[in-house]
Protein backbone atom coordinates (compact mmCIF):
# COMPACT_ATOMS: atom_id res chain seq x y z
CA UNK A 1 0.00 0.00 0.00
CA UNK A 2 2.79 2.42 0.95
CA UNK A 3 4.63 1.69 -2.29
CA UNK A 4 1.51 2.45 -4.30
CA UNK A 5 1.05 5.73 -2.44
CA UNK A 6 4.65 6.69 -3.13
CA UNK A 7 4.26 5.89 -6.83
CA UNK A 8 1.02 7.87 -7.02
CA UNK A 9 2.66 10.84 -5.29
CA UNK A 10 5.47 10.82 -7.86
CA UNK A 11 2.99 10.65 -10.74
CA UNK A 12 0.89 13.51 -9.37
CA UNK A 13 4.03 15.61 -8.87
CA UNK A 14 3.30 19.32 -8.75
CA UNK A 15 -0.20 19.18 -10.22
CA UNK A 16 -2.72 21.55 -8.68
CA UNK A 17 -5.64 19.40 -7.56
CA UNK A 18 -9.33 19.67 -6.69
CA UNK A 19 -11.03 16.75 -4.92
CA UNK A 20 -14.77 16.16 -5.32
CA UNK A 21 -15.62 12.97 -3.50
CA UNK A 22 -18.78 11.38 -2.16
CA UNK A 23 -16.83 8.67 -0.36
CA UNK A 24 -14.82 9.36 2.77
CA UNK A 25 -12.68 6.28 2.04
CA UNK A 26 -11.81 7.51 -1.45
CA UNK A 27 -11.06 10.98 -0.10
CA UNK A 28 -8.70 9.56 2.55
CA UNK A 29 -6.97 7.42 -0.08
CA UNK A 30 -6.28 10.39 -2.36
CA UNK A 31 -5.15 12.63 0.49
CA UNK A 32 -2.71 9.91 1.53
CA UNK A 33 -1.29 9.80 -2.01
CA UNK A 34 -0.74 13.54 -2.30
CA UNK A 35 2.40 14.35 -0.35
CA UNK A 36 2.12 18.10 -0.66
CA UNK A 37 -1.17 19.22 0.95
CA UNK A 38 -0.62 22.68 -0.54
CA UNK A 39 -1.31 21.11 -3.96
CA UNK A 40 -4.91 20.45 -2.91
CA UNK A 41 -6.86 23.58 -3.81
CA UNK A 42 -10.04 22.32 -2.17
CA UNK A 43 -12.04 19.22 -1.27
CA UNK A 44 -15.84 19.18 -1.63
CA UNK A 45 -18.65 16.63 -1.64
CA UNK A 46 -21.31 17.99 -4.02
CA UNK A 47 -21.45 18.57 -7.77
CA UNK A 48 -22.31 22.27 -7.45
CA UNK A 49 -19.39 22.89 -5.09
CA UNK A 50 -17.03 20.93 -7.34
CA UNK A 51 -17.97 22.87 -10.45
CA UNK A 52 -17.68 26.21 -8.65
CA UNK A 53 -14.30 25.28 -7.20
CA UNK A 54 -12.92 24.20 -10.58
CA UNK A 55 -14.22 27.36 -12.24
CA UNK A 56 -12.59 29.53 -9.59
CA UNK A 57 -9.25 27.73 -9.14
CA UNK A 58 -8.67 26.24 -12.61
CA UNK A 59 -6.81 23.15 -11.34
CA UNK A 60 -4.62 20.86 -13.40
CA UNK A 61 -6.40 17.76 -12.14
CA UNK A 62 -9.87 16.95 -10.82
CA UNK A 63 -10.09 13.74 -8.78
CA UNK A 64 -13.75 12.86 -8.44
CA UNK A 65 -16.30 10.11 -7.81
CA UNK A 66 -19.55 9.70 -9.70
CA UNK A 67 -21.48 9.23 -6.45
CA UNK A 68 -21.62 12.49 -4.50
CA UNK A 69 -23.59 13.76 -1.52
CA UNK A 70 -25.60 15.90 -3.93
CA UNK A 71 -25.67 15.73 -7.72
CA UNK A 72 -23.92 13.40 -10.15
CA UNK A 73 -20.15 13.45 -10.54
CA UNK A 74 -20.35 12.42 -14.19
CA UNK A 75 -22.65 15.31 -15.05
CA UNK A 76 -20.32 17.64 -13.16
CA UNK A 77 -17.31 16.30 -15.09
CA UNK A 78 -18.99 17.03 -18.43
CA UNK A 79 -19.66 20.60 -17.27
CA UNK A 80 -16.04 20.93 -16.08
CA UNK A 81 -14.67 19.92 -19.49
CA UNK A 82 -16.90 22.52 -21.16
CA UNK A 83 -15.82 25.29 -18.79
CA UNK A 84 -12.19 24.31 -18.25
CA UNK A 85 -11.10 21.90 -21.01
CA UNK A 86 -7.48 21.95 -19.78
CA UNK A 87 -8.45 20.48 -16.41
CA UNK A 88 -7.80 16.74 -16.55
CA UNK A 89 -10.54 14.57 -15.02
CA UNK A 90 -9.95 11.33 -13.09
CA UNK A 91 -13.37 9.83 -12.34
CA UNK A 92 -13.92 6.81 -10.08
CA UNK A 93 -17.16 5.09 -11.11
CA UNK A 94 -19.34 3.09 -8.72
CA UNK A 95 -22.59 3.23 -10.73
CA UNK A 96 -21.42 1.40 -13.84
CA UNK A 97 -24.99 0.94 -15.12
CA UNK A 98 -25.42 4.66 -15.85
CA UNK A 99 -24.35 4.21 -19.44
CA UNK A 100 -25.87 7.43 -20.79
CA UNK A 101 -23.84 9.50 -18.31
CA UNK A 102 -20.69 7.47 -18.98
CA UNK A 103 -21.06 7.99 -22.73
CA UNK A 104 -21.48 11.74 -22.22
CA UNK A 105 -18.31 11.83 -20.09
CA UNK A 106 -16.33 10.00 -22.78
CA UNK A 107 -17.65 12.29 -25.51
CA UNK A 108 -16.71 15.31 -23.37
CA UNK A 109 -13.11 13.96 -23.28
CA UNK A 110 -12.92 13.11 -19.60
CA UNK A 111 -9.52 11.47 -19.37
CA UNK A 112 -10.12 8.65 -16.85
CA UNK A 113 -13.18 6.55 -16.06
CA UNK A 114 -12.12 3.83 -13.62
CA UNK A 115 -14.40 1.39 -11.80
CA UNK A 116 -14.27 1.77 -8.03
CA UNK A 117 -13.55 -1.95 -7.66
CA UNK A 118 -10.19 -1.44 -9.45
CA UNK A 119 -8.89 1.04 -6.88
CA UNK A 120 -5.90 -0.32 -4.99
CA UNK A 121 -5.34 -3.18 -7.46
CA UNK A 122 -2.83 -1.47 -9.74
CA UNK A 123 -5.22 -0.18 -12.40
CA UNK A 124 -5.55 3.07 -10.48
CA UNK A 125 -1.82 3.69 -10.90
CA UNK A 126 -2.02 2.81 -14.59
CA UNK A 127 -4.91 5.25 -15.00
CA UNK A 128 -3.08 7.93 -13.02
CA UNK A 129 0.01 7.47 -15.16
CA UNK A 130 -2.11 7.91 -18.27
CA UNK A 131 -3.85 11.08 -17.15
CA UNK A 132 -0.61 12.65 -15.87
CA UNK A 133 1.11 11.98 -19.19
CA UNK A 134 -1.70 13.48 -21.24
CA UNK A 135 -3.37 10.22 -22.27
CA UNK A 136 -6.74 8.74 -21.36
CA UNK A 137 -7.84 5.55 -19.60
CA UNK A 138 -11.36 4.17 -19.98
CA UNK A 139 -12.04 0.99 -18.01
CA UNK A 140 -12.42 -2.00 -20.34
CA UNK A 141 -15.69 -3.04 -18.71
CA UNK A 142 -17.16 0.41 -19.42
CA UNK A 143 -16.02 0.27 -23.04
CA UNK A 144 -17.57 -3.19 -23.44
CA UNK A 145 -20.88 -2.02 -21.97
CA UNK A 146 -21.03 0.84 -24.50
CA UNK A 147 -20.35 -1.26 -27.59
CA UNK A 148 -23.24 -1.60 -30.08
CA UNK A 149 -25.53 -4.56 -29.53
CA UNK A 150 -25.38 -7.63 -31.80
CA UNK A 151 -28.47 -6.37 -33.65
CA UNK A 152 -26.61 -3.16 -34.52
CA UNK A 153 -28.62 -0.92 -32.19
CA UNK A 154 -26.55 1.30 -29.86
CA UNK A 155 -26.12 0.16 -26.26
CA UNK A 156 -27.56 3.52 -25.23
CA UNK A 157 -30.10 5.26 -27.50
CA UNK A 158 -29.74 8.95 -28.16
CA UNK A 159 -32.71 10.90 -26.88
CA UNK A 160 -33.61 14.38 -28.06
CA UNK A 161 -33.87 17.18 -25.46
CA UNK A 162 -37.69 17.02 -25.70
CA UNK A 163 -37.69 13.25 -25.27
CA UNK A 164 -35.55 13.64 -22.16
CA UNK A 165 -37.99 16.18 -20.76
CA UNK A 166 -40.92 13.88 -21.45
CA UNK A 167 -39.04 11.00 -19.81
CA UNK A 168 -38.43 13.14 -16.72
CA UNK A 169 -42.14 13.88 -16.54
CA UNK A 170 -43.08 10.24 -17.01
CA UNK A 171 -40.69 9.26 -14.21
CA UNK A 172 -42.36 11.85 -11.96
CA UNK A 173 -45.71 10.19 -12.61
CA UNK A 174 -47.14 13.18 -14.45
CA UNK A 175 -49.94 12.74 -16.99
CA UNK A 176 -49.39 13.76 -20.59
CA UNK A 177 -51.57 16.78 -19.84
CA UNK A 178 -49.28 17.76 -16.94
CA UNK A 179 -46.20 17.41 -19.14
CA UNK A 180 -47.83 19.44 -21.92
CA UNK A 181 -48.60 22.30 -19.53
CA UNK A 182 -45.07 22.37 -18.12
CA UNK A 183 -43.39 22.22 -21.54
CA UNK A 184 -45.87 24.56 -23.29
CA UNK A 185 -46.72 21.85 -25.82
CA UNK A 186 -49.94 20.26 -27.02
CA UNK A 187 -50.90 16.89 -25.56
CA UNK A 188 -50.67 15.34 -29.04
CA UNK A 189 -47.08 16.61 -29.39
CA UNK A 190 -46.17 15.13 -26.00
CA UNK A 191 -47.68 11.80 -27.06
CA UNK A 192 -45.62 11.87 -30.27
CA UNK A 193 -42.42 12.41 -28.25
CA UNK A 194 -43.49 9.66 -25.86
CA UNK A 195 -44.02 7.16 -28.70
CA UNK A 196 -40.57 7.94 -30.10
CA UNK A 197 -39.09 7.66 -26.60
CA UNK A 198 -40.73 4.27 -25.96
CA UNK A 199 -39.47 2.98 -29.31
CA UNK A 200 -35.88 4.05 -28.61
CA UNK A 201 -35.93 2.57 -25.11
CA UNK A 202 -37.87 -0.52 -26.27
CA UNK A 203 -40.27 0.18 -23.41
CA UNK A 204 -43.67 -1.46 -23.08
CA UNK A 205 -45.33 1.43 -21.26
CA UNK A 206 -44.69 4.51 -19.14
CA UNK A 207 -43.56 2.62 -16.04
CA UNK A 208 -41.19 0.46 -18.07
CA UNK A 209 -39.74 3.57 -19.75
CA UNK A 210 -39.08 5.15 -16.35
CA UNK A 211 -37.28 2.02 -15.12
CA UNK A 212 -35.13 1.79 -18.26
CA UNK A 213 -34.38 5.53 -18.10
CA UNK A 214 -33.13 5.20 -14.54
CA UNK A 215 -31.10 2.07 -15.33
CA UNK A 216 -29.33 3.73 -18.25
CA UNK A 217 -28.71 6.94 -16.35
CA UNK A 218 -30.97 9.31 -18.27
CA UNK A 219 -32.69 10.21 -14.99
CA UNK A 220 -31.69 10.01 -11.34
Amino acid sequence: MRKNQERAARLIGNARIVLCQGSGTALSLWVGMIREPARILGAVTTAAEGLALVERERPDLLLATDRLEQGCGLTMAVAVKRLQPLTRVFMVVSRRHRLARLREAIEACCEVLLLESRMGLGQDLTALRSVCSGDSYIDGEIRAALRPRPDGRPAVPRLSPRELEVLQGVAQGWTYGDIALRLYLSVDTVKTHARSLFDKLEARDRAHAAVIGQRLGFID
